[in-house]
């Protein structure tokens, strides 16, 4: 129907209520969602890079901090700092996961039929449809990629963190004067999980995870081949 309102020539001019209809169902189930998932996309990938960048500070701090203060002041300022910026992460996580495994699934699921029909496994024959998907899969391509990258990112931030404070709490192990604030560094690292976001704990989003997403794809193509 809807390659039928846009491509044939010989529809009146003015516009017919079944021409409103087609525009209607089109943006409301095309455009909308579109939008939608672009602008959380967006403001995910930006919470993202705004940790990483606050955790990337946190480790640079740390490592400054024991050169030109004392390990007990680099200890206080540092559980403050990282107990802020774990609650953080910890509620983004609670409150986004669901939507963003939302995304996610949508995504691969539309990344996996373009590949089935450029492979030509499904015949198509609507122009709309073609523009349509070559319209759109692009944006869900990068919309994936990009949250699972920039998400990625902040794992790779927090155990850069942790490996710079194993390295303090070792060298405080050597003298009795810090050793006592080493330990309380520990027992606290040691009681915050590792910041590491997913998309509601059905898969975490890791460099891993971006090879796993591109082996599958791969794998899926090659499976349709020889079935052709």
């Amino acid at each position: 129907m809807f390659n039928d309102a846009l491509f044939k020539l010989n529809y009146p001019s003015e516009l017919s209520f079944k021409t409103i209809f087609v525009m209607f169902y089109f943006t409301s189930t095309k455009v909308l969602p579109l939008i939608v998932s672009i602008l959380f996309s967006l403001f995910y990938i930006s919470v993202c890079i705004f940790l990483s960048r606050i955790l990337r500070e946190c480790g640079q701090r740390l490592k400054l901090g024991c050169k030109s203060a004392g390990i007990k002041q680099v200890s206080d300022r540092f559980i403050a700092e990282y107990t802020d910026v774990h609650r953080f992460a910890c509620d983004i996580e609670s409150s986004l996961s669901l939507q963003v495994l939302a995304i996610c699934v949508t995504n691969f699921a539309e990344l996996f039929a373009i590949f089935a029909i450029v492979l030509r496994f499904y015949p198509f024959e609507s122009t709309a449809f073609i523009i349509e998907k070559a319209f759109i899969s692009p944006i869900n391509f990068t919309s994936l990629f990009g949250i699972a990258y920039f998400a990625s990112e902040v794992q790779r931030e927090d155990q850069e963190v942790r490996r710079a404070l194993k390295e303090i709490m070792y060298i405080s192990s050597l003298s009795k004067e810090t050793w006592k604030s080493g330990e309380i560094m520990r027992r606290f690292i040691k009681s915050k999980e590792n910041i590491v976001f997913s998309a509601w704990r059905v898969f975490n989003f890791s460099r891993g995870f971006l090879l796993a997403s591109a082996g599958t794809i791969v794998s899926y193509n090659l499976l349709l081949l020889q079935l052709q």
